[in-house]
């Protein structure tokens, strides 16, 4: 199977992104892969769009990582375990087409991952690769919190979050700068201690 991969344009990206039947986070989007490459100076936002011989597009969010060794193609899709995988704007994404994409990109390094969103292919395509799994968490509010706290969570999470009680943690909803600022302070800690500068 053969595909041209080509830089994807911003218009073009959500063009098709709006159009496409696939479900889609927000870190695939154009805005969001700018934002990421704003905040961490070792990365460039560098979409790629694929077109295929039998007439799929694919679109494909990565970040090139910039280190000491320059020259090597390193990409991440996306980074901090974000969900970068391939949408299929047009037609559907299969493992052979996974793999086409893989190939053409010719990358030294590339660490994929997906999301919550079940869009990958059912199988992963075989080739040099090492594939490891992750999870993410989601977490199912439907019956209130009275049916979160009994049901869904696990003896461990529920002594932690009386812990956090203890300590004075209190969760609210987000309502203006300040609380932005907040967020991103945290999250800033917490990239530090995950190992990002």
């Amino acid at each position: 199977m053969t595909v041209r991969l080509r830089p994807a344009t911003a218009t073009e990206w959500d063009v098709l992104l709006r159009g496409s039947p696939a479900d889609y986070a927000l870190a695939q989007t154009f805005d969001f892969g700018r934002a990421i490459a704003s905040a961490y100076p070792g990365y460039t936002f560098e979409p790629r769009l694929g077109e295929f011989e039998d007439g799929n597009i694919v679109l494909w969010p990565l970040v090139r990582l910039h280190g000491r060794l320059g020259f090597l193609r390193r990409f991440e899709a996306m980074p901090l375990s974000l969900n970068g995988f391939p949408i299929a704007a047009r037609g559907e994404l299969t493992s052979r087409h996974l793999s086409a994409l893989i190939s053409a990109l010719r990358a030294d390094s590339l660490e994929l991952n997906s999301g919550a969103l079940d869009n990958a292919p059912t199988d992963f395509p075989t080739g040099s690769w090492e594939v490891r799994k992750a999870a993410t968490h989601v977490l199912d509010l439907r019956g209130g919190w009275g049916a979160v706290w009994e049901k869904r969570f696990s003896n461990k999470v529920r002594n932690q979050c009386r812990m956090a009680w203890k300590k004075g943690v209190t969760v609210r909803v987000a309502g203006g700068a300040a609380d932005f600022q907040s967020y991103y302070q945290i999250y800033c800690d917490s990239t530090r201690r995950w190992g990002y500068t």
